[in-house]
């Protein structure tokens, strides 16, 4: 069997402006952004992807989705890597199917209740969404008129 758990990642959000005492340009820390995926695995794969692709694949069961075509991918150093398309399909009854482009596919149990529930969290969040993002907005605009 499976598991599958929810996989959070933080990224600073800054904001460049110039120390007065320098003249330099420095980047300030605004925030912490936050986005959370769901990641199912094995003892040997893993596969992740966003809420809502989780939560749309399981409401599609039985239907292929795609998650991405093929693209290309630049790291730091300027090596290029192909990345292959991928689609998912939710079999039902806690069955999920990942195929790679060219690569093959990889089956999960993780049993029905749980990918279900899994849903509903998908579901919450995404309805949790926009009251964050009005709470940014706000924080953001707290910020661009100088208030602290």
């Amino acid at each position: 069997m499976a598991c599958i758990t929810l996989e959070p990642q933080t990224k600073s959000v800054k904001k460049q402006e110039v120390d007065e005492a320098t003249g330099k340009i420095v980047s300030r820390h605004l925030y912490w952004e936050g986005h959370i995926g769901i990641k199912i695995f094995d003892d040997t794969d893993a596969d992740g992807i966003s809420m809502e692709m989780y939560k749309r694949i399981v409401k599609r069961q039985g239907e292929k989705t795609i998650l991405h075509d093929t693209f290309e991918a630049e790291d730091k150093n300027g090596k290029k890597t192909i990345i292959p398309a991928r689609k998912a399909v939710y079999h039902g009854n806690g069955e999920f199917e990942f195929w790679k482009e060219q690569l093959g596919s990889k089956k999960y149990y993780v049993g029905d209740e749980i990918a279900k529930a899994f849903a509903v969290v998908a579901e919450e969040t995404a309805d949790n969404l926009p009251e964050l993002e009005k709470l940014k907005e706000m924080y953001r605009e707290k910020n661009r008129n100088g208030l602290n």
